[in-house]
């Protein structure tokens, strides 16, 4: 899907789980060449998707970066990488303890918000199409136990 030019395709998935937090995700795929021509307009959108739906976490990546650090497990356990653009929310860096480790990462850019904090590795998300020592910089940073799905305690 998406793979025209000028692309886009959306969905969301809504769960009802009355004794945790709900997960409910929200997604745009679009192009490459979409976001090269619309970078300033996609990322001030998640900002507001950020903001609108109190969001805990969430990221902007390219597919190849999601199928290579994907592991199965939800976000309420463990942090589901560290991509292109991530937003950490503060509850969520409370849960996941580590905002010691995201505070005093280097970063590209870092932006703090009220609600959170969304970093970014590169100014040019290409930068992360092919594996490089950016994601594996950051993942060895956290440290490897907060990408593992644990019970949280």
């Amino acid at each position: 899907m998406a793979k025209g030019p000028k692309s886009l395709f959306m969905g969301s998935q809504w769960w009802h789980c009355p004794n945790k937090k709900k997960l409910n995700y929200i997604y745009l795929t679009f192009s490459v060449d979409v976001l090269d021509s619309k970078k300033q307009e996609v990322l001030n959108l998640f900002k507001e998707f950020v903001v609108l739906f109190a969001a805990v976490y969430g990221e902007i990546t390219h597919s190849e970066a999601l199928k290579r650090q994907h592991v199965t497990g939800t976000p309420d356990l463990r942090l589901p990488g560290v991509f292109w653009c991530n937003y950490y929310s503060n509850e969520y860096l409370a849960l996941m303890n580590c905002r010691e480790q995201m505070e005093s990462s280097d970063w590209w850019k870092k932006e703090n918000m009220e609600e959170g904090t969304i970093t970014f590795l590169s100014e040019d998300p290409g930068e992360l199409v092919e594996p490089n020592s950016l994601e594996e910089n950051a993942r060895k940073h956290f440290g490897e136990e907060v990408f593992l799905a644990k019970e949280r305690i």
